[in-house]
């Protein structure tokens, strides 16, 4: 998975991004052990060898610093995959300034000191299902359209359907000057929608209804691929494999 260096950072979940820019403006970043020569600077998530200067950090646990070793290794050891019923209420980012709680405060001690972040995003206010890893491509695999990775949310509004609306949004909206993909939106009960999306913009669910004046009031992610929310319990953690999603991604 190739990205900017201060946007590695943050997905290797040791700063945000307005954060490592200093970090590495102060030479105390290096890549495959030369000093990384600026923040936009292209990086291989994969195959790269970032570490950080020690000293710097407070969260030691989380990136694995020896006892007494001036550098940080921020590679994982190995691939590791956990999906999460994420509450509402919890930010999916590992900082953030204006959210008092984030999806890692979940994480049960014997992950503290795993390199995880999340598989696309829920925002604030969304509930349900959430995948960890630290699988940069396996990750961006599931994210990519072209890879018809399913997911599906059940979705509570503050008025009735109107089935033209229905229709349209199946179709496809224009969302931020791009047509939305065509997803399968069908009743689920007498409260809720179920709703499949083959993509994950920002916000993007409750957009689409926003763009025919509704308002979604609750949001639930219950499945993405074959793996299913299911009985896990809210707030908890498993263990997962990454065939119990997708077998093939195309």
């Amino acid at each position: 998975m190739r990205t900017q260096l201060h946007r590695a950072l943050s997905k290797l979940g040791f700063c945000s991004r307005a954060q490592a820019v200093p970090l590495i403006k102060e030479g105390k970043v290096r890549v495959n052990g030369s000093v990384a020569t600026g923040p936009l600077v292209w990086v291989d998530m994969e195959s790269d060898k970032i570490t950080i200067q020690g000293g710097v950090a407070t969260k030691d646990a989380i990136v694995g610093k020896r006892e007494g070793s001036p550098m940080m290794n921020l590679n994982p050891p190995k691939k590791v995959y956990f999906a999460l019923h994420k509450p509402k209420g919890y930010v999916t980012t590992r900082e953030d300034e204006q959210a008092k709680k984030t999806i890692y405060d979940l994480l049960p001690a014997a992950l503290s000191d795993q390199w995880l972040f999340p598989v696309g995003r829920l925002d604030k206010e969304s509930e349900g299902l959430l995948l960890l890893t630290n699988d940069g491509p396996w990750s961006q695999k599931l994210l990519d359209p072209s890879s018809h990775v399913e997911k599906e949310y059940l979705v509570w509004l503050d008025k009735e359907l109107v089935e033209y609306d229905r229709k349209q949004l199946e179709k496809g909206v224009l969302l931020s000057g791009e047509m939305t993909l065509p997803c399968v939106i069908r009743k689920h009960d007498a409260r809720s929608w179920s709703i499949i999306l083959h993509e994950g913009r920002n916000r993007q669910i409750r957009n689409m209804f926003a763009f025919f004046e509704y308002k979604v009031v609750r949001l639930v992610r219950i499945r993405v691929g074959a793996l299913e929310l299911g009985r896990l319990e809210e707030g908890k953690v498993v263990a997962i494999k990454p065939e119990q999603v997708v077998r093939h991604v195309k």
